[in-house]
């Protein structure tokens, strides 16, 4: 008397001679992943000490968070930040309408830096000379003890 599973591996033994190709269970696949930004040339990365050193000389010509208003807050947001969420339809009409000095270095950040790196490139075409995108964005702001707003 053949047990279960003798009659299991017997089963699959004949299937495989007969060319039969068994379903095995697979991972579930990964969702996609968006394509790597590229900044352009009049942005670059920078880092959390960085940024701090620029705010505290007053180097900027604005600070820009690209968040959305879900993610801002009460004071979770860099000093003197304006507030422009990235998924806007009007995003370069909310950007002009700062009136930020474009000559001047502007710091763009969101909470990883994803946003704020898709955001450089907004930014450049609206003729912004230095876009500085946070490397980390705000988490890593907040990791390394930076100083909110107000």
């Amino acid at each position: 008397m053949q047990t279960h599973a003798t009659l299991l591996c017997h089963t699959l033994l004949v299937s495989l001679m007969m060319g039969a190709v068994p379903m095995l269970a697979q991972a579930p696949a990964a969702p996609p992943r968006p394509p790597p930004v590229v900044l352009p040339a009049t942005a670059r990365y920078i880092s959390v000490v960085e940024a701090r050193e620029l705010l505290r000389e007053g180097k900027l010509g604005g600070i820009i968070d690209v968040r959305t208003s879900e993610e801002v807050t009460g004071n979770n947001h860099l000093p003197g930040a304006r507030f422009v969420n990235l998924f806007v339809s009007n995003f370069d009409q909310f950007i002009l309408n700062l009136e930020l000095d474009r000559n001047r270095p502007c710091l763009v950040y969101c909470a990883l830096g994803g946003r704020a790196a898709r955001a450089a490139s907004r930014l450049d075409a609206l003729g912004f000379k230095e876009v500085l995108v946070l490397q980390g964005g705000f988490e890593a702001w907040c990791r390394q003890s930076g100083e909110l707003g107000q």
